[in-house]
Parts: C-alpha cells; sequence; structure tokens
C-alpha cells in the first residue's frame, strides 16, 4: 500500500470517529447547556457592567479599550444570546470554574472577544459567533499584562482539552484563531479581512500584524498535537499549525474548502505546517488568490500526502511550495497564469521518498505566450 491510500484509510476512519465523538458530544450538550447562559462574571481588569440576565439574553457594556471578566462558567443555551458592546477594543473572558465552555447559542460582540477555558470549548451546531474584532478561543492561558498591554500574546499551559467549532464562526474585521492541544473545524469559519488561525500545541504565540511567515507560532507542541478541519474556512488568509503533530485537512459530507482570498498585495496566504516530525494529510481544495492573481501556498511537515487540489490560480499564477521528508500526490497542484505569468511550483522531497499518483502539475502560461 503505498502512503497516500494509508493516509486516506487513517484520514476516513479519523474522520468517522471524529463524526462518532461530535453525536455523542451533540446528544449531551442540550442537557448540558440548556437555558445556559454566563455565570459567576467577575471584572479582573478595565471597566465593564455585566447586566442581569433576562429572558435568555446577557448584555455587557465596556467603557475601556481592553477588559478582563472571570467567570464560573461561560456557556450560551440554544436560543440564547450574549451580546458585548466593547467599541472597537477587547474582551477577555476567562473560566476559572471546573466546566467546560458549550456554545449552542449567539455570542457577539462590537469589538473582539476572547474566551480562554482549560477545560475545552465547543460551538455547537446550532452556536453562531459573530464579532466585530477578532475572535480567539482557547484552552491555554494568557497573562492579563499581555492582553491588557495588546501586541503579541503567548498562550500557554498543560490543558489537554480540546477546541471544537460545528457552528459558525465569523469575523467582520479581524481574525478568527482557535488553539489548543487538539483543535477541530467541522462547521463553518469565516474572516474576510482577517485570517483564520487553528494552532494545536502547549504554547503558542500569536503575533501582532502581518508577517512573512504568518501570525501564528507553535513554540511547544508534540505528537499527541493534532488539527482536524473537515468543515470550510473562508478568509483572506489561513494557517493551520503545529509542531511534530498532525494535521487533517478532510472534505467532510459537505464537501468544505480553505480558501485565502486576499486584496491588492496582501494576504491570499495558506500556511500549512507541522513541523519535522509531523504529518499533514489533505483532502479537500485548497485555493489562495490575492486580488485577480493567484496566492501562496505553504505545506511544510515531515509526511505530507496530498488527495485534494492545491490551486494558486490567476491572472499571474501564485507559488505552492511544499516540502517533506516523504511527499504523495495524488491531485492537481495549479500555479495557472490566465492572462499574465504561470507561477512557480516547489515540491522538495527532503528524504528519498516522492510519489506521484496520477498527480498534475500545471505551472500553465495563456495560449498567446
Amino acid at each position: 500500500m503505498n502512503p497516500l491510500q494509508a493516509s486516506r484509510r487513517f484520514s476516513t476512519r479519523l474522520l468517522t470517529s471524529v463524526s462518532a465523538l461530535c453525536l455523542m458530544m451533540g446528544q449531551a450538550i442540550p442537557a448540558m447547556a440548556e437555558g445556559a447562559l454566563p455565570s459567576g462574571g467577575r471584572v479582573a481588569a478595565g471597566k465593564a457592567q455585566i447586566g442581569n440576565a433576562a429572558s435568555g439574553r446577557l448584555e455587557i457594556n465596556q467603557s475601556s479599550d481592553n477588559a478582563i471578566i472571570n467567570w464560573n462558567d461561560f456557556s450560551i443555551g440554544q436560543g440564547n444570546a450574549v451580546q458585548i458592546n466593547n467599541g472597537a477594543g477587547a474582551t477577555l473572558n476567562r473560566v476559572t470554574g471546573a466546566d467546560q465552555s458549550v456554545i449552542n447559542g449567539a455570542l457577539s460582540s462590537t469589538g473582539s472577544v476572547y474566551v480562554i477555558n482549560p477545560n475545552g470549548l465547543i460551538v455547537g451546531k446550532t452556536g453562531v459567533v459573530k464579532t466585530g474584532g477578532s475572535f480567539v478561543a482557547s484552552t491555554h492561558n494568557i497573562s492579563n499584562e499581555d492582553f491588557m498591554n495588546g501586541g503579541d500574546a503567548t498562550f500557554a499551559s498543560d490543558s489537554q482539552a480540546g477546541v471544537e467549532n460545528l457552528g459558525t464562526i465569523t469575523s467582520l474585521t479581524g481574525d478568527v484563531t482557535l488553539i489548543a492541544r487538539e483543535v477541530r473545524n467541522e462547521g463553518q469559519i469565516n474572516a474576510a479581512k482577517g485570517t483564520a488561525g487553528l494552532a494545536a500545541g502547549q504554547e503558542v504565540l500569536l503575533r501582532d500584524g502581518s508577517f512573512a511567515d504568518g501570525q501564528l507560532l507553535v513554540r511547544v507542541g508534540g505528537a499527541g498535537d493534532e488539527i482536524t478541519d473537515s468543515g470550510t474556512i473562508r478568509a483572506a488568509g489561513a494557517e493551520l499549525r503545529a509542531v511534530g503533530g498532525n494535521i487533517f485537512a478532510l472534505a467532510g459530507n459537505a464537501g468544505g474548502v480553505i480558501t485565502a482570498t486576499g486584496v491588492a498585495e496582501q494576504d491570499g496566504r495558506i500556511f500549512l505546517t507541522a513541523g519535522d516530525t509531523g504529518q499533514i494529510g489533505i483532502d479537500k481544495q485548497i485555493t489562495a488568490s490575492r486580488g485577480s492573481d493567484g496566492g501562496d501556498i505553504t505545506i511544510k511537515a515531515g509526511f505530507v500526502s496530498l488527495g485534494g487540489d492545491i490551486r494558486a490560480e490567476g491572472d499571474n499564477g501564485g507559488t505552492v511550495g511544499i516540502s517533506g521528508s516523504m511527499i504523495s500526490l495524488a491531485e492537481t497542484i495549479s500555479v495557472a497564469g490566465k492572462a499574465g505569468d504561470g507561477g512557480k511550483i516547489d515540491v522538495s522531497a527532503l528524504g528519498d521518498s516522492l510519489v506521484f499518483e496520477s498527480a498534475g502539475l500545471d505551472p500553465h502560461f495563456p495560449d498567446d505566450r
């Protein structure tokens, strides 16, 4: 059996296991979070007023740029809603109790929202998160000082819990970032003007700004870390990061995709990196564009198995770079230039194994060139 077939069989078994797990979660979530709203809130930094929960709704009004609220529990039942009015600022919601956060209702804000829960966080199938700024969900803690000062932020802890999205998460002007030892997306993640980032590790740096190598850096990770994306990601840029762990980008039942659509000279970049000993298995379409041109796609791991189309096409082609000790290609990689120059495809097998199985490489130039 070649590496790609083995990877596909493993990915199929993994997706089946994930679906079974989510089904069990789906049965448990309504009983656990029915009628739920965040409770036991205490403002730890900044200025914010927590309203009284009434008729399934809780409103938080923030008057400082940033604020931190420690909660005993932060869950939202189906049909319930939490509205955070924080202007263009940011609110950190940290759970200090023993329960995981389950969002089956609506969480919305004018600015950015962080939810930190070492017990885990799930956005259920009926859950909708919609923020004016960025949304960050993590099982790892961030220091009060880092958050209140803004800028680069380090998330770190020994939590083994995961972050999972089965619903819809949308940032209108910022980024969507999910950080834990295990991160799963079976729903929709939308960040039309920012980066959609999934990071698996024990210590992760989230950088404030745009860098050539992306925003997310996994500083400490291992073989037990894992990202599984069988949903849809649509953003200006996308990053799936692990170090020594596994990344699986699967089409899923709904035929999900990863799409990075940048504008002009910005964004349109996709990074899938798992370190020198990690594994990446792709069985879905990945597309990057920048304006009318192709974007940039970088894939790097110890073992890379591509069973889905990789496309950085446009009027001028973009770039696709793939590197690993073992690489297996089974579908099309295209950097076609429809009106101008074709792009660049760089496949580098650092070991002795590079397998092509019905694969196509297309750096296409227009017919009249």
